[in-house]
């Protein structure tokens, strides 16, 4: 296998090209891998196109847009939204990818940061990577206006940074302690004046996959606050939620299907409030309408806290609001079909949501909602895929990107 992807990485063009404009309708575009596919459509048309055959299949990979939505990376490779070749910037100037590889893009333009085992560089397609830390470090995710990037390093020195990309400037944020563990990146809240992370306390693999401590330290520095005891280490379980609040999927257990609450938080004191989301479900992978008042959320009806046989547990939709009972949008255990992965679009008036039968290996479709007339129409067949104790990255899956 190592042979092959050797062969497969020298097919590749280490040197990318302008990439061509790319011009979805007002909803945007939604990319997303089957087989060895690369698929873009256009929400407003349906349109679906295949822009790129990937070499082998790309099961994990995952999709993200640069933020001027002419770039896709997938895995190490980066491939035109408006379709062209596959290229891999990093790889003539880097060599291979440490073992936890990663390519960032900043929200603004087309900065692209990359995790290497000759340390953190950043490059724009058809350019030359620039070398931005030494070997040892990590950058995690770009702050919302792209200037600056959180990054932890040096190697085992269990410390979170601030970096200033264009002039390399740290800010020391975090330093774990014997006990803490290294931190971890959660998300830039949009005002990029917090940065949320985890700390691995015991650096257990196995301990971790119940849930971590979630912390917030201020951007500029300053003493971090701890927001819960135990969230799943997932973007996912972390979401803005309106102006200077922050949503929490917080609870013990590996299984999404168990023992998950929404906790919605304040920026700078964090206390902490509920939804109304009652205590007989299991609630995980929240989105928030942008002003924070609607929230869509997944539920599955407690006790499930096994999910013994994969995607076993029905998955209905909910619409809530703080302060209120909500209402289901979808789902109900007797018609053995799930609904998952709800995103607000930029205006608040769609979601895009996932549908599937509840249970293993169901073709998965993609679907978007007017939340006004509460009607639903066909997106997408996307590939989906298998994810450990029932938690899909749907956002990652399916990566939506809008004008």
């Amino acid at each position: 296998m190592l042979a092959i992807a050797a062969v497969v990485a020298a097919l590749v063009p280490a040197t990318c090209g302008q990439a061509p404009p790319f011009h979805p309708g007002a909803l945007g575009a939604v990319a997303y891998v089957r087989d060895e596919a690369v698929h873009v459509v256009d929400v407003s048309t349906h349109r679906d196109r295949v822009v790129a055959h990937l070499w082998l299949p790309s099961y994990e990979a995952g999709v993200s847009w640069s933020g001027d939505g002419r770039w896709l990376a997938i895995g190490d490779d980066l491939v035109p939204a408006a379709g062209g070749t596959l290229c891999r910037p990093f790889a003539s100037d880097t060599g291979r990818y440490g073992d936890d590889p990663s390519l960032v893009w900043s929200p603004k333009g087309e900065l692209l940061a990359a995790t290497t085992a000759k340390g953190v560089f950043v490059v724009r397609p058809g350019g030359k990577p620039r070398k931005l830390l030494p070997a040892g470090w990590s950058a995690d995710g770009f702050g919302p206006g792209g200037a600056r990037i959180a990054a932890e390093g040096p190697a085992r020195a269990f410390e979170l940074w601030n970096i200033a990309v264009t002039t390399g400037e740290r800010t020391l944020l975090y330093r774990s302690n014997a006990h803490d563990g290294p931190p971890e990146l959660a998300r830039w809240t949009p005002d990029g004046r917090w940065i949320l992370f985890w700390t691995d306390t015991f650096e257990s693999g196995s301990i971790a996959a119940d849930g971590l401590p979630l912390l917030a330290v201020p951007a500029a520095g300053g003493p971090a606050v701890t927001l819960a005891p135990l969230v799943l280490r997932t973007p996912q379980f972390v979401v803005p939620c309106g102006p200077g609040r922050v949503l929490v999927v917080a609870g013990f257990d590996r299984y999404v299907s168990a023992h998950k609450s929404l906790e919605l938080f304040t920026e700078g004191s964090w206390t902490a409030s509920g939804v109304g989301a009652d205590a007989s479900h299991s609630w995980f992978d929240p989105s928030c309408s942008p002003d924070g008042s609607t929230i869509a959320a997944t539920a599955t009806v407690t006790p499930g806290d096994e999910d013994g046989f994969i995607d076993s547990s029905a998955r209905t939709l909910w619409l809530l609001r703080p302060g209120a009972s909500g209402s289901v949008l979808f789902g109900a255990p007797r018609d053995r079909l799930s609904f998952e992965g709800a995103r607000f679009s930029g205006d608040g008036r769609e979601l895009l949501y996932v549908e599937h039968a509840t249970r293993y290996g169901a073709p998965e479709q993609l679907r978007l909602l007017d939340v006004a007339t509460n009607r639903s129409r066909f997106v997408a067949n996307v590939g989906g895929g298998l994810d450990y104790y029932g938690l899909h990255d749907w956002s990652g899956t399916a990566a939506w990107y809008e004008p």
